[in-house]
């Protein structure tokens, strides 16, 4: 996971500009934010996020660990633009988007940080597989042990 303080909380979807001036301004240098509004076809269904955020290419960013793991130095823009989710949202949805885009940005409700949550590719693969076959990923489970 990836935390950038964004020195704002989201406000209610009803207000987009405000969110998106919030982000404009708390993002890090080179990062863009589209919050809602998109055409269908030019990002995605509005439906299916809040927005997007996209990061520079090139650009590492070190991974938050609380539990003392080895951070991470990762290129978020390789991952283009990135789902973003503000406010409330089903963890059915960001299980969703890290399956389908492999990270999901989160900007809930109460907290000035935006959380960039990466998918590692091996769970990432196996998540596809076992959503497009039922029940392959377990089959493949118990004929590896």
């Amino acid at each position: 996971m990836f935390r950038m303080s964004i020195g704002a909380e989201p406000v209610q979807d009803r207000f987009r500009a405000d969110n998106q001036a919030a982000l404009r301004a708390g993002l890090p240098e080179g990062c863009t934010a589209h919050v809602g509004g998109a055409e269908r076809g030019v990002w995605r269904s509005v439906a299916d996020c809040d927005g997007f955020v996209a990061f520079p290419t090139g650009v590492k960013y070190r991974s938050w660990e609380p539990h003392g793991n080895e951070p991470l130095d990762l290129d978020l823009g390789a991952y283009g633009n990135l789902p973003l989710e503000m406010g409330h949202t089903d963890a059915s949805r960001t299980y969703s988007h890290l399956v389908e885009s492999g990270a999901v940005a989160r900007w809930p409700y109460n907290h000035g940080v935006l959380a960039v949550l990466v998918a590692v590719p091996r769970w990432r693969l196996a998540n596809k597989v076992a959503n497009a076959i039922p029940g392959k990923l377990q089959e493949a489970q118990r004929a590896a042990h």
